[in-house]
């Protein structure tokens, strides 16, 4: 069920609000049960064959943290994440090993299409997260109708964010005892899903039209893109996947926000950021922070530990010279990538991009360490440094997204050599994508000139807690009634011009990971 679906906006969304207003009088875990069950009939809209996947899965890993809890085995927490894994490498990777074991053996080992669980990448990490912080007695004790909620939760549950518990078992534990529900977060959660749906419906899904008929040209050898041709497609699907999946955040953020619940921001301005690093920074917040904190991180530590064993110095300056950089910062930064590729998907365009990235980010690394010793300090550079480190960035990241988005490694080399010039024109004669050069302008105009959703969130926000703290009941409650009435009108608005838009409403990106 998508959330810009007429199922979705007419008839599921309404009828979970009205069910949890209700239930929410009982107090107790009647919310929550509510929520719990109306997020497995979401989930299982898309097909009711596979809820045992994450009922088995939820079951599962509470029963893993609590062993966890109580005995704190390393063999505990190895079998714990061993099971998630295998579970989630049978959907979502065994086709791929199978199709390398077919080439290296040169014979056919390829299964049939293996249906891919929605979501489950999403609820595998972070159900993982929860079992490493119960081993390092880092979780508290959570009933089972909490932690199913903080797994199940429809509006993170198919494409993030990826939320950890110690951010949202909380704030459930004080949905279950609160007496009323939170002030204003019904007006602040509409105006954030409209956003999201703007984006979505509006943007993404129109720049998606001007993307296809690029890379499917491209994945045939016999065409040579041009230079406008190439990088046009190339920022329209940069484009477009950042307005498709930061829609959903914020879609995801906002629907969370009507029952009272805050979701941490997975975006931040991407396309303004004027490093590698910083760009990782921005850029699906949740998934870095958790390849950061589960996998990065502990490698480092046990490689510094390692070092520090053998005597050897571990210092912040061993960095700059060319053995401990590559061991300490090189071979972490690669494997992580590598890994954040093969997460988004089993086949080489995804190993391709997480190599690439790492590659980026290690030149970063690199470069701050030699600048640093040239001017003694990162970071201090002129306006023209400024501005050319972002156009480096920013054409790095779209380079980055042709390899996300090409079926192929070929389809996507042909992109890049016509993004280069180097396929002997630099423009059609005819030029006919003025529609598709005038679209990329307002989303460039958007990304990089506009506040984010968060921003306009967080005024909304203050406002609101203004009017509670003045004391003033009667402005606050014609407020509420303004604000729902003008979203509700937006909400209407913005709900039905897919359906009279020329534009194929079209699923979320992130649905596949």
């Amino acid at each position: 069920m998508l959330f810009h679906s007429g199922p979705f906006l007419f008839g599921f969304l309404p009828a979970v609000l009205f069910g949890y207003f209700i239930a929410h009088r009982v107090r107790g875990n009647a919310a929550l049960v509510w929520l719990i069950a109306a997020s497995l009939f979401f989930y299982g809209w898309w097909n009711p064959a596979y809820l045992w996947v994450i009922i088995a899965s939820v079951v599962f890993n509470f029963a893993a943290g609590l062993l966890l809890r109580a005995k704190r085995k390393l063999w505990l927490l190895i079998a714990a994440i061993g099971a998630n894994l295998v579970m989630l490498g049978y959907f979502k990777y065994l086709g791929f090993f199978t199709e390398i074991a077919s080439s290296l053996l040169h014979e056919d080992l390829r299964l049939g299409a293996i249906i891919l669980p929605l979501g489950i990448s999403f609820f595998t990490f972070q159900q993982i997260s929860y079992l490493v912080d119960a081993y390092n007695g880092r979780t508290k004790t959570n009933t089972f109708v909490e932690y199913a909620l903080f797994v199940t939760f429809f509006p993170h549950l198919i494409a993030g964010p990826i939320v950890h518990h110690l951010e949202i078992l909380p704030q459930l534990v004080a949905m279950k005892n609160s007496k009323s529900l939170a002030k204003y977060d019904l007006a602040v959660g509409l105006a954030m899903f409209l956003v999201g749906l703007f984006k979505k419906a509006v943007i993404a899904d129109h720049l998606d039209s001007y993307t296809v008929p690029m890379f499917a040209a491209a994945e045939d050898q016999a065409v040579a893109l041009t230079f406008v041709e190439a990088w046009s497609g190339a920022l329209s699907y940069a484009l477009q996947i950042y307005f498709d999946f930061s829609g959903y955040s914020d879609m995801a953020i906002g629907l969370a926000r009507l029952f009272g619940i805050r979701f941490p921001v997975n975006f931040e301005s991407p396309f303004k950021a004027s490093s590698m690093i910083d760009f990782w920074q921005r850029w699906h917040i949740t998934m870095t922070r958790f390849f950061m904190g589960y996998v990065y991180n502990p490698i480092v530590a046990h490689l510094v530990r390692l070092r520090a064993a053998r005597g050897l110095a571990t210092s912040q300056r061993i960095l700059a010279t060319p053995g401990p950089f590559v061991t300490l910062v090189a071979g972490p930064i690669l494997l992580t990538m590598f890994l954040v590729g093969l997460w988004h998907g089993g086949a080489w365009k995804f190993v391709a991009f997480g190599l690439l990235h790492g590659i980026y980010l290690i030149v970063n690394h690199a470069w701050r360490l030699v600048k640093s010793r040239m001017d003694g300090k990162v970071g201090a550079s002129s306006v023209f440094a400024r501005i050319f480190s972002w156009g480096l960035t920013f054409a790095a990241v779209v380079v980055g997204f042709v390899l996300f988005r090409a079926q192929t490694l070929t389809g996507a080399t042909n992109v890049i050599l016509g993004m280069t010039g180097l396929n002997g024109r630099l423009a059609l004669a005819n030029f006919n994508g003025l529609p598709e050069l005038g679209w990329i302008a307002v989303g460039l105009i958007i990304v990089l000139a506009l506040p984010t959703t968060q921003w306009w969130a967080a005024k909304m926000t203050a406002f609101c807690d203004s009017l509670t703290s003045s004391g003033d009941a009667k402005q606050g409650r014609q407020f509420a009634v303004d604000a729902l009435l003008f979203f509700s009108l937006g909400f209407a608005y913005m709900a039905i011009l897919p359906f009279f838009s020329k534009v194929e409403v079209q699923p979320f990106i992130y649905f596949q990971f």
